[in-house]
């Protein structure tokens, strides 16, 4: 076997452990989750996960940084800046809520083990703190644009991502009961209301209208 097909066998071994342990992660948290089963899900030798990650913490942390690295984070742009007010928030912060089943697995994991786990800590730190500057850039550009009312953005980005955040948490941990009343798309429409009425700069919908007939 020359080198470069065993490298990339080696990789392929280890980004499959990576996915295997985060599924298991997922279903039983790091205390319950045993490397014997994360081996058995992933098809290897329990030595192999030892031999290229030393221990499961270590684990842990590879494998929900690579996971992190690959999360996408929406970016404030053109696209955005072109649509009315309401319209914008809800494609904005709508695509926070939007988040797919493995993406939102990932994001309790990082919350649950945060407290427990240092390095889980950092990585979930970083990311909330990732989405944090880029809601704050976009609330500016909005402003820029003439279509929000200047405010502290960063604290106004703090309190919708700890809604989104919070809302994540419920819907996994929850009574069904609970979680089945909180909708996206209603969750999304409170934040988007209590924005464009709080801090809107641009007339709402027909209040426009209203003015030019009064005149």
């Amino acid at each position: 076997m020359s080198e470069e097909v065993r490298a990339q066998s080696e990789a392929d071994t280890r980004s499959r452990v990576m996915r295997a342990a985060l599924e298991e992660f997922y279903l039983w948290g790091y205390k319950g989750t045993s490397t014997k089963r994360i081996a058995e899900r992933a098809g290897v030798n329990e030595v192999t996960i030892f031999r290229h990650f030393g221990c499961k913490s270590e684990l842990l942390r590879a494998a929900a940084e690579q996971a992190f690295q690959e999360l996408s984070i929406p970016i404030p742009g053109e696209e955005y800046l072109r649509l009315p007010l309401r319209a914008s928030l809800s494609k904005f912060i709508g695509a926070y809520l939007e988040m797919p089943g493995g993406q939102t697995d990932l994001f309790t994991l990082g919350m649950s083990e945060s407290f427990a786990q240092p390095q889980m800590a950092e990585l979930f730190k970083s990311y909330a703190w990732q989405n944090r500057v880029n809601l704050a850039e976009y609330f500016r550009q909005m402003h820029s644009a003439g279509k929000l009312r200047e405010t502290n953005f960063s604290v106004l980005a703090h309190i919708v991502l700890s809604a989104v955040y919070s809302l994540v948490m419920v819907k996994r941990r929850a009574p069904e009961k609970v979680s089945r009343d909180l909708k996206d798309e209603e969750v999304l429409a409170c934040l988007v209301n209590g924005i464009a009425c709080a801090y809107g700069a641009e007339p709402e919908g027909g209040e426009g209208e209203e003015s030019k007939d009064q005149d």
